[in-house]
């Protein structure tokens, strides 16, 4: 592939890409190329470059400008490497930009994004002598901290870095002062003087746990300072811590004195029994049931005995009951008979005609309805026998008869046990 191509449209294009827009672009190159130059430097740059993209013959109005939009996209989309490099011979015919091809309302747009930017920067950035002056202070910050004379002579592995003062965890005798050892000692008496007595007035500013033993505290302590100063004023000094301690002793009943915590021993026992109560409360199970509401319209039967002549009695109503399995040989007189024999009770029977014809019959019985629950107990029908409420398959008409007469003797079909209810 050669990588120098002669052909001004694509020259153009190749060079002014990157600094105008497409839409100035298309409008320049159409007012100073002809379609036909325009068309074959498209067939020229697919030849060219090695691409997936199919090089799609455009018609009709506006054909130039599409053809336009298809090679800026193929320089766009396309490895620059990978495309050659176009020149052009006649350089006369390459138009210039001026104002007439230039978007000025884009270019407006541009130069307010760049104002905003630089007054952005402006605003948030700092100068390179503030950045030095912060750099500074950081640096005299990590040194100060770097110098901490205050915490030398505390041992932290006691957990006592927090705790200068105290008596009990303080790691190096009573009321000494944390200073290096490399610091040279006060020559003044003045200032030594001035020392002991804060020395010895932090000493009596202790905890009521530390009272007990304070004479034998202060001498101790008085003991080991080496001061230039006067014996008289180190004897006055310790007169007063004493005094002081002597007063919070006396009045000792009036403080309120530190809470003493509590072993786990002691927590264990005093809680022994507690446990034990709730051990034995956990033990005994009570049984919990849910409350059903009741069904506010549920009926009731009497059970009252009536005169004869009374005619306040239940009405005569009698409902089919479907019993099935009957033994062919069995007539209609043989199974009344039957019931009359085991209830006292008159019942109509009339046996179904079946739609299959089986190796057995159906029947079906009314009985009174307040009797029913006499008639459906297994023990009063043979063992075999099935029973159950007849089922009506088509309720419309059998409420028609019901609105009419019953005809009880009339011819009924039904399925037999299997049927659907």
């Amino acid at each position: 592939m050669c990588n120098i191509v002669i052909n001004e449209v694509l020259a153009y294009i190749q060079n002014k890409i990157d600094v105008m827009d497409e839409e100035s672009l298309v409008r320049l190159c159409t007012t100073s190329f002809s379609v036909e130059e325009i068309e074959s430097a498209k067939c020229l740059l697919f030849e060219a470059v090695s691409t997936t993209k199919r090089n799609v013959t455009r018609r009709k109005a506006g054909k130039q400008q599409r053809d336009l939009y298809d090679v800026i996209t193929l320089f766009k989309e396309t490895d620059p490497e990978q495309v050659p490099t176009f020149v052009a011979k006649e350089l006369h015919r390459l138009p210039p930009i001026t104002f007439d091809h230039v978007d000025a309302s884009r270019l407006l747009k541009d130069i307010l994004i760049i104002q905003n930017e630089i007054k952005n920067i402006k605003h948030n950035f700092v100068t390179e002598s503030q950045f030095g002056e912060l750099r500074n202070e950081i640096n005299n910050l990590k040194k100060i901290t770097n110098e901490n004379i205050f915490d030398k002579h505390v041992n932290r592995k006691r957990g006592v870095r927090r705790i200068i003062d105290s008596c009990g965890l303080d790691s190096g005798p009573i009321g000494l002062l944390h200073t290096d050892v490399n610091t040279t000692p006060i020559s003044t008496a003045n200032k030594d003087s001035t020392n002991i007595k804060n020395i010895l007035e932090s000493t009596c500013h202790l905890s009521p746990s530390c009272l007990e033993g304070t004479h034998d505290a202060i001498s101790a302590c008085a003991q080991p300072i080496a001061c230039a100063c006067d014996n008289d004023e180190i004897t006055s000094a310790i007169r007063t811590c004493e005094k002081k301690t002597k007063d919070v002793q006396h009045s000792k009943s009036t403080i309120s004195v530190w809470p003493k915590s509590k072993t786990m021993a002691e927590v264990l026992k005093s809680d022994e029994g507690e446990w034990e109560k709730k051990d034995t409360m956990d033990q005994d199970w009570v049984t919990v049931q849910k409350r059903r509401s009741k069904n506010k319209f549920i009926g009731r039967k009497g059970k009252a005995q009536i005169q004869p002549e009374s005619n306040f009695k239940v009405a005569n109503i009698h409902i089919p009951l479907f019993i099935n399995k009957v033994d062919k040989a069995t007539t209609e007189k043989d199974i009344s008979d039957y019931i009359l024999q085991k209830t006292d009770i008159s019942v109509s029977v009339k046996k179904i005609n079946m739609v299959r014809q089986k190796r057995y019959d159906a029947y079906k019985i009314f009985v009174p309805h307040n009797k029913l629950s006499v008639f459906l107990n297994d023990d009063l029908w043979p063992e075999g026998i099935q029973f159950r409420r007849f089922v009506f398959l088509n309720r419309t008409t059998y409420d028609q008869r019901q609105n009419t007469k019953p005809d009880v003797n009339s011819n009924s079909k039904a399925y037999d046990g299997q049927h659907k209810e």
